[in-house]
């Protein structure tokens, strides 16, 4: 009994990941690859968001997210909810991002290192409509 709950369970843990992969990657690609931007101001990736410029970068298991105008001027993150959802090799990890700067949001993302890493984020700014970036970002060194 207990092996056949064990082998459901790795069944649902693969078809979620192959869902989101499903789901998550072709929009990536159809979204990210066009459209290519210089290292943002701290060095991150560089990704739009409507009218804004979102900026992300992995270090010590640690998303940071950077929210910028669309001059790259930041813009203040305090009311601003955000989460992530990070694809690094097949493991499927989301994150949640909470402000820690004047326009930085942070949240725990142990990852492993992935040069392609696929990310998608998703902002609630107070009177904007919800607001995706997609990016495809190293999560490690």
């Amino acid at each position: 009994m207990t092996t056949m709950i064990d082998a459901c369970r790795r069944a649902v843990r693969v078809l979620a990941v192959l869902v989101l992969a499903a789901w998550a990657i072709p929009a990536i690609a159809q979204d990210s690859a066009p459209e290519t931007h210089p290292p943002g101001p701290k060095g991150g990736v560089l990704a739009d968001a409507g009218a804004f410029h979102v900026e992300i970068m992995f270090k010590g298991g640690v998303m940071i997210t950077y929210l910028y105008d669309s001059d790259n001027k930041p813009v203040p993150v305090k009311d601003v909810k955000a989460s992530a959802t990070v694809l690094a090799k097949g493991q499927q990890v989301r994150v949640t991002l909470a402000p820690t700067g004047p326009n930085e949001l942070k949240g725990e993302a142990k990852l492993p290192a992935d040069p392609e890493a696929k990310s998608i984020v998703i902002l609630d700014i107070p009177g904007q409509r919800r607001l995706q970036a997609r990016f495809v970002a190293p999560t490690g060194p």
